[in-house]
């Protein structure tokens, strides 16, 4: 494991702790599935950097371990995106429309769909090209939520920004991914695919922290009425 590597899988573990704190001290209860999905990264960074550290290379366990953690990590994104935008119909008379119900069962088939058209017995062959579509899925997801936090007259500023730090992470993985898959026409397209994959995870990450390290203004105008 590279110096370089070490410095991200370091940064990134530092800043899901930073988001660790600043939700459990204002936000865990309305976005608990971000913060699932904040522990699902915690742990995959510090397991892959446990097992890469002093290794030669990716083992056959490692790399089955990689790719199992990222499908769930992509599931849980799904997740976190449906309940932002059930949060937001849920205040208002959108509340009773099937649309999140189809969301979820647009996002199992989706996910399903893109597991059984990509399927190889190489591992990495696989799931390359499965971890790209399903990040370019997850992104028009967040689109849509965007599109309806966008709609609300009363914006929620911190639902923005998860918001947007979540496309950030997903339109950069998407791109990664695909730069990766292009690995036998140039390795330095792989090469750059790693370097645009990591920096807009940082940043997202970053994003995410920043969103969450502020009081909700919801919050703060709530308490500044009742003085």
């Amino acid at each position: 494991m590279t110096a370089i590597n070490y410095l991200q899988g370091g940064l990134a573990l530092i800043l899901q702790v930073l988001i660790f704190n600043a939700m459990l001290r204002n936000g865990v209860r309305r976005y608990w599935p971000l913060f699932l999905y904040n522990v699902s990264l915690f742990l995959s960074t510090s397991v892959l950097m446990l097992s890469l550290a002093g290794a030669a290379g990716w083992s056959r366990q490692t790399s089955r371990f990689f790719w199992m953690s990222e499908v769930i990590q992509q599931a849980l994104v799904f997740c976190t995106i449906i309940s932002f935008i059930h949060q937001r119909m849920s205040s208002t008379r959108e509340s009773k429309s099937p649309m999140t119900r189809w969301l979820i069962v647009g996002a199992t088939v989706i996910l399903l769909g893109i597991l059984g058209v990509h399927r190889d017995p190489n591992i990495n062959v696989w799931m390359t090209p499965v971890s790209r579509d399903l990040s370019f899925a997850a992104t028009i997801l967040n689109l849509l939520l965007w599109t309806v936090l966008l709609r609300d007259p009363k914006r929620n500023q911190r639902l923005l920004m998860v918001s947007g730090g979540l496309g950030v992470q997903l339109a950069g993985y998407a791109i990664g991914q695909g730069l990766r898959v292009l690995w036998e026409v140039s390795k330095v397209l792989a090469t750059l695919g790693n370097f645009v994959g990591t920096i807009t995870f940082l940043l997202s990450l970053y994003i995410i922290y920043r969103a969450f390290a502020q009081p909700d203004s919801a919050a703060s105008e709530s308490a500044l009425s009742q003085t």
